[in-house]
């Protein structure tokens, strides 16, 4: 868990941008381009407020709409009866899981952890 929270405050600046009289932002090429975001791509605002730190999140609707999809999918599997599918989804989980483990994105994060907590 502890290795999580440190991987959650990396950030890095794509550039900036100015509120027009309108409320529009113009988003810098480089996050277009980082994220996919592109002409009539819809996006989500999220914020947050607490106390001195208040924050926007920008999320592909895209996105927001698979998350949402996978969470009723959990909660349709964890209704009674459906054991049978929730352990074909374990096994599933399981195979993804221990073939991203052994990817070498995977590998890096874990030396990188490894060199801050030392």
């Amino acid at each position: 868990m502890v290795f999580l929270k440190k991987l959650d405050c990396r950030m890095k600046c794509h550039g900036s941008t100015t509120v027009g009289e309108r409320g529009q932002v113009v988003l810098p090429a480089e996050a277009r381009k980082l994220f996919g975001i592109g002409p009539g791509d819809k996006l989500i605002v999220l914020g947050a407020d607490s106390g001195d730190f208040q924050r926007i999140v920008l999320m592909k609707s895209e996105a927001v709409t698979t998350m949402f999809a996978h969470l009723i999918d959990v909660e349709n599997v964890l209704k009674p009866g459906n054991e049978k599918r929730l352990k074909e989804m374990s096994k599933d989980g399981l195979k993804k899981m221990k073939k991203a483990l052994k990817s070498k994105a995977v590998k890096d994060l874990a030396k990188e952890a490894g060199k801050r907590s030392v």
